[in-house]
């Protein structure tokens, strides 16, 4: 059960300023929003929001690794992956509308509960924070539309290809951030179809172990992926490999 660390106002006005949204408005609106607002901590594996619900908080990771996903009937999936500085759903939070995905810690997390409300009167209020938020929905939506455009214009194994060169260190190593089946989930396919996109990929320069992967050839590798500047990541970062579980 998620437990709040503090509500000391001067420790949470700086881990405000921790926010990428935040780092451009004005201190008298840190101070404003620290009332309020709580800084909670949650385990892996444990809800921060629910799908279908009304926004009552805008929540910002400070510490950890957050999943959205979404389900339906018995079916559900991960849609993305969130680290330390973003807030989660900004966009239901801005039109007070219902969440359209859940949210859960992948691993250990601590996370500010801004009073929803009170955010988007500091928006009205803030040119900074309002330039901020604009930026943050806007590179959301972006991000929306390359993962779409990489669902539906790659195959499988293209869409791994392409996954494990974003995220491979410099020495051709991937230490894997998330599990396996949270991985496949990411990409849009089974667990089962990720083994066999894995051993397609081997004759490719690509080493599979149990917990890490590595590229013994990275320009052989990126024949295969095919790279397109209009669907790869040209704006966001490296988000799954921030973190270990």
């Amino acid at each position: 059960m998620s437990k709040v660390v503090t509500t000391q106002r001067d420790r949470l006005v700086t881990e405000l300023g921790t926010l990428d949204i935040f780092l451009d408005a004005d201190g008298g609106t840190r101070t404003m929003l620290s009332e309020g607002t709580q800084l909670r901590t949650y385990a892996p594996d444990e809800l921060i929001l629910r799908e279908g619900e009304k926004p009552r908080h805008l929540f910002g990771i400070v510490d950890g690794l957050v999943a959205l996903g979404a389900h339906h009937h018995e079916r559900e999936t991960t849609l993305s992956l969130v680290e330390r500085g973003r807030c989660l759903l900004l966009q239901a939070v801005v039109t007070d509308r219902v969440y359209l995905q859940s949210a859960k810690a992948i691993t250990s997390a601590t996370v500010l509960a801004i009073p929803a409300a009170k955010f988007r009167a500091a928006i009205a209020r803030d040119p900074g924070l309002a330039m901020a938020t604009m930026r943050a929905v806007a590179s959301d939506h972006r991000d929306a539309i390359r993962d779409l455009k990489n669902i539906k214009l790659r195959s499988n194994a293209e869409r791994l290809a392409k996954w494990i060169l974003e995220n491979t260190r410099d020495d051709g190593r991937l230490e894997l951030a998330i599990n396996k089946k949270l991985l496949a989930e990411r990409l849009g396919m089974t667990p089962e179809s990720l083994s066999r996109c894995l051993r397609v990929l081997q004759p490719f320069g690509l080493v599979n172990h149990r917990d890490r992967l590595e590229v013994s050839d990275a320009a052989l590798l990126r024949t295969f992926a095919l790279p397109n500047a209009l669907i790869d990541q040209g704006d966001g970062s490296r988000l799954e490999r921030r973190a270990t579980i």
